[in-house]
């Protein structure tokens, strides 16, 4: 199977690239749960990786390729066991976790924070116990306190913090807290999501996290909202857009937000600093996980499309 790159980084481009071979996008192989089919820098096709030791149930690059993470499970009766597996792009294994429920690799890669906890069959399957921050290209910095039963997390790059993990935290209620590298220290949030974009100016709520706002109920009816923050503010900016196209899929760069609906296949980019849609793709294979920037199109001939300028389409009326 042959792979087309398109956009600004084109595959002419990549070979003067001083840092080959770095990973581009990643899936579960459809016909073997326990393979991982990539697409590196420099390569014209997918390659297989060889097989891990049970099934694989998530598989992600880092922010620029450097390193695979992919989360691997195992049931050994009632005990299910899922462990992080983290390679370089040689294929080399650096780290590998045991119990890790979801992990999250800093902006400049030198580190990757993860939950730990035990897994157990019915709901909810997982309690978290550990937050830790493990080094990739450094010393590890070791278990957070006060992040014993995070749930998600993030990274993000603050003009004024530095270097800051966001975790969401489920106790009583939600919470958000920040550990801010600089200072090794926690401090609580006012922020009510972790999703920030590049430059931590803008964050935006999940489906699940959305709070009800009259505004959203819009007309014509075949239109709602997706509920961006400013990073200071509490009144959320409501983005207008097409129904079937209302969920946030990530961050395309410090304004440009990824919008779509993986049962229909298609994505939009919002500028959420102007409120207005920058570009429309069509047939988008859901079923890869790529770099920021990036979305694998057309599932029968797959084509990695970089949605920095131009990007995507025009904008359709």
């Amino acid at each position: 199977m042959r792979l087309t790159i398109l956009g600004a980084l084109a595959l002419s481009a990549l070979s003067g690239c001083s840092t080959p071979h770095r990973f581009l996008a990643a899936r579960i192989a459809p016909d073997n749960a326990s393979t991982v089919i990539v697409v590196r820098e420099q390569q014209s096709g997918p390659t297989k990786l060889k097989p891990f030791s049970g099934s694989v149930i998530e598989t992600t690059p880092s922010p620029s390729g450097l390193f695979l993470g992919t989360l691997v499970a195992n049931i050994d009766g009632s005990q299910p066991t899922v462990d992080l597996h983290i390679i370089d792009k040689t294929s080399t294994t650096v780290r590998s976790m045991h119990q890790v429920y979801a992990f999250a690799f800093s902006p400049d890669e030198a580190y990757i924070a993860v939950i730990r906890g035990s897994y157990f069959e019915g709901e909810p399957g997982f309690q978290p116990t550990a937050t830790e921050i493990l080094g990739l290209q450094g010393p590890d910095i070791g278990i957070i306190d006060g992040l014993e039963q995070a749930t998600e997390l993030q990274w993000v790059q603050f003009e004024d913090q530095g270097l800051v993990l966001i975790a969401r935290v489920m106790t009583e209620k939600v919470h958000v807290k920040a550990y801010v590298l600089d200072t090794l220290t926690l401090i609580p949030t006012h922020y009510l999501g972790i999703h920030f974009s590049p430059d931590g100016h803008y964050y935006y709520l999940t489906p699940a996290e959305t709070i009800f706002d009259e505004r959203c109920h819009l007309n014509p009816p075949e239109r709602t909202c997706i509920q961006v923050y400013a990073r200071e503010s509490s009144i959320p900016l409501q983005i207008p857009v097409a129904k079937g196209l209302d969920r946030p899929l990530g961050w395309v760069d410090n304004t440009g937000l990824l919008i779509g609906n993986n049962r229909n296949h298609e994505c939009q980019i919002v500028d959420v600093k102007r409120a207005k849609t920058r570009g429309m793709a069509h047939d988008v294979d859901w079923s890869w996980h790529t770099r920021r920037g990036f979305i694998v199109e057309h599932p029968n001939k797959p084509t990695i499309r970089d949605l920095s300028p131009p990007k995507l389409s025009p904008s359709e009326p």
